[in-house]
């Protein structure tokens, strides 16, 4: 029985191991996964990459006063839905210094953009309401080593979107 063991542990770790080698291979030939889509804006480790997602969606339950009881709440809806992505950009490594500005350009636009998520759901409409920028390890004539960001999205009614 140890000897079955140790040949399944060393065909798991070989397994693994040969995963990862080829997950790297496969995303330095140009095909890399893309984690997210904010309109034509690809999030991946080609262009940018972030390290977090928090999503915050409330609702409204507006108090209702009652004469010598204590208030109710009725729900009325939903309410607002943000989503905060920090990241970090390597320009030298990948993508290059204009990330940013593709986004930057996406929301002065003034369009809600269509989010799909990694596994192809539509997540409805969404608009750009701010890009963070933290530039840092500067070489010499000034250009940024690493770059640090924060995008700040909030969704619109889908209902609003009337096709063109």
């Amino acid at each position: 029985m140890g000897d079955g063991m140790a040949t399944n542990w060393t065909e798991l770790r070989t397994g693994l191991l040969d995963l990862t080698i080829d997950t790297f291979v496969r995303n330095d030939s140009g095909n890399v996964p893309v984690l997210m889509m904010l309109g034509g804006f690809k999030f991946s480790i080609a262009t940018a990459v972030y390290s977090e997602l928090s999503r915050h969606t409330q609702f409204r339950w507006p108090k209702m006063e009652r004469y010598g009881r204590l208030a109710t709440r009725q729900y009325t809806g939903p309410d607002e839905d943000s989503v905060t992505l920090p990241g970090v950009l390597f320009p030298d490594w990948r993508g290059g210094h204009g990330q940013l500005d593709d986004l930057r350009v996406l929301a002065a636009k003034g369009e809600p953009l269509q989010w799909i998520d990694s596994f192809g759901r539509v997540l409805g409409w969404w608009v750009i309401e701010g890009i963070e920028e933290k530039q840092a390890l500067h070489k010499q004539d000034g250009t940024p080593r690493k770059v640090e960001f924060t995008l700040s999205i909030t969704r619109v009614p889908d209902d609003q979107m009337v096709p063109a």
